[in-house]
């Protein structure tokens, strides 16, 4: 934490990127804000998530998925940079760079609630989410087997343990069975 305290704030996206690894968080509008380690269950949901995507987007080439913690710039007026658990972005859509966060935002993006995680916390990610132009973005609650839909014009949708989700035409063809990324509950539970 020490180098982010040196830095000062607002804090841009080039600064952060020459942070220490141990320092790294997502940006709000120039204002760092730290991410915690994950527990178990939600490292097991998002791989599930994520393989699946990846295993769609290579087999299709429509474009490329993305692991927990690549960086998007979403502003610059005060650097908002966000990681999602899992996120894809459309083959057409090339990057300028090879280093650095991606420039804008994914073409969709997963966020795995973690148990620490307050909902205030979750639905102020949303916003921005949408604010910067996220065209789909599925939010995952694993402890409760729910998951919510959110496009920038229409009502949040929510689907439950046993739904399918269907990206539609951000990710054609890409439907996923939220039965199959559950785990399974621990012995003695």
């Amino acid at each position: 934490m020490r180098a982010m305290v040196e830095a000062g704030y607002p804090l841009t996206a080039e600064a952060l990127l020459l942070l220490p690894d141990e320092d790294r968080c997502e940006l709000v509008r120039g204002a760092p804000r730290p991410r915690s380690l994950a527990g178990w269950l939600h490292g097991y949901v998002t791989l599930q998530i994520g393989s699946r995507l990846a295993t769609h987007c290579e087999a299709r080439r429509s474009g490329r998925g993305f692991a927990a913690g690549t960086g998007f710039v979403l502003g610059h007026e005060d650097d908002t940079v966000l990681a999602p658990d899992v996120s894809f972005v459309r083959a057409d859509r090339r990057p300028e760079r090879r280093r650095g966060f991606w420039q804008g935002p994914p073409d969709f993006a997963v966020e795995v609630v973690s148990p620490n995680d307050s909902w205030s916390q979750v639905d102020e990610k949303v916003g921005l989410w949408l604010e910067f132009g996220c065209p789909l973005l599925l939010v995952v609650d694993p402890e409760r087997r729910v998951a919510f839909v959110h496009r920038p014009e229409g009502a949040r949708v929510e689907l439950g343990a046993d739904d399918v989700f269907d990206a539609g035409d951000v990710v054609p063809g890409f439907r996923l069975a939220l039965r199959e990324v559950w785990a399974p509950a621990p012995d003695g539970e």
